[in-house]
């Protein structure tokens, strides 16, 4: 009991430091400090110029300090354990992600290049195939009229036909 206790007072005191911080703290830095800050920064002294230059120090030091374990394993299938530093862990994960992404659109190219293959030997073929972007009713109103309307236009002149003879006349005045 006393260990939730312990928590429910450290989130209480959480949001409270956060909601001081928000409504009064924020504005104050920025009155107070911000200037005197960005002056600092603007024109260093000698002393800020080796601290910062020590802190960078500090930061690439570990960032290309072995730290990280991992496990790979070698052509016998035999567990290797290597250490590797935070930045090769990120540039790791960077050159996966990029090759994964180029290997996507690479595989989109050659299935686009088969799509219009396949287009182009139907369309030798003769069989018809649906344009990008058509849906398949479109596709299959558009393939009936084309088939039905020479049909439909050779029965209406021919019944055109007969309705002339019929009349007598062949202006149909």
């Amino acid at each position: 009991m006393a260990a939730e206790d312990l928590i429910i007072g450290f989130i209480a005191g959480a949001c409270g430091s956060l909601l001081l911080w928000v409504t009064i703290g924020r504005r104050m830095m920025l009155k107070y400090a911000g200037e005197s800050v960005i002056n600092a920064f603007a024109e260093p002294t000698p002393e800020l110029k080796e601290a910062i230059s020590g802190l960078m120090v500090e930061v690439w030091g570990w960032l290309n300090s072995p730290s990280i374990e991992i496990e790979s394993k070698n052509e016998e299938n035999e567990v290797i354990k290597t250490k590797i530093s935070p930045l090769q862990n990120v540039m790791g994960v960077l050159i996966d992600q990029v090759a994964a992404k180029l290997l996507n659109k690479l595989r989109g190219f050659s299935g686009a290049a088969a799509r219009d293959g396949n287009r182009v030997e139907a369309a030798l073929m003769g069989i018809p195939l649906p344009r990008k972007g058509q849906t398949t009713q479109e596709f299959i109103l558009e393939q009936l009229a084309n088939r039905m309307m020479p049909v439909i236009e050779q029965k209406l002149s021919k019944a055109m036909d007969n309705t002339q003879s019929s009349s007598g006349s062949k202006d149909g005045w």
